[in-house]
């Protein structure tokens, strides 16, 4: 009898809150990022993902466009590229830098408008500058 009032009061409880918020738009679940190097040096990028597992884009030469396509596993914010043993695996960061001196001018990609954000298409705009220049605007 106590258990079967303690379910009646979490019920209860749970349908004064239900209807409190209005609901909101859950993120897309797939984020499509797409890197345009508009620099005068081919760009390499990096994705970096948990365990220290690295996938990269190849070479990107000036002019050039490369998309990537992550996915929301969930609405906290994070992004994953690929799955491994089932399990999605997480972008730690998303590193890009010049050919020849890749250690030298890479740079650490802000993901924190495609992570908390709710468009499906972001650009990756990369310029020359030291550092390298790169913003990550969303797209209509």
């Amino acid at each position: 009898m106590k258990h079967a009032l303690a379910v009646a009061g979490v019920l209860v409880l749970a349908g004064c809150t239900a209807g409190g918020s209005p609901p909101t738009a859950a993120p897309p679940a797939t984020v499509t990022i797409a890197i345009d190097n508009r620099s005068g040096a081919t760009l390499f990028c990096t994705a970096v993902l948990a365990h220290f597992i690295t996938r990269d884009t190849g070479p990107i030469p000036s002019g050039a466009r490369v998309a990537l396509e992550f996915d929301r596993p969930d609405d906290r914010g994070t992004l994953a590229y690929g799955t491994h043993n089932g399990a999605p695996m997480y972008v730690e960061n998303l590193l890009c830098g010049r050919e020849g001196a890749w250690d030298a001018t890479r740079v650490d990609i802000d993901l924190r408008p495609a992570r908390s954000g709710t468009a499906e298409r972001y650009a990756l705009r990369c310029t020359d500058g030291e550092p390298l220049a790169c913003a990550l605007e969303p797209q209509p």
